[in-house]
């Protein structure tokens, strides 16, 4: 079993970056979660937070997940590959 966070559908991609942008799904203003089967999961996705025109510096790898409200979709990267070609 895995525990995952939805996020909203993609709409049209960012001008500057043409990326698609996303943010937390919610349901009774808390975030939409559910428990799935391993099986059910295709892949994982890499999101970025989106900024303005100034980093937020209280960002750190550990917290942007929490600390952002958009999130840009990443397709020129794939965790999944990435992971196995780092791990051998």
């Amino acid at each position: 079993l895995a525990y995952i966070e939805w996020f909203t559908g993609f709409n049209r991609p960012d001008k500057t970056t043409g990326m698609y942008t996303v943010h937390r799904s919610s349901r009774g203003q808390r975030r939409n979660a559910a428990i799935v089967s391993v099986e059910h999961i295709v892949r994982p996705c890499h999101l970025m937070g989106k900024s303005g025109l100034k980093i937020d510096r209280k960002w750190t790898t550990d917290n942007v997940i929490d600390q952002a409200t958009y999130f840009y979709f990443n397709p020129y990267i794939d965790v999944d590959t990435f992971s196995r070609d780092r791990l051998g």
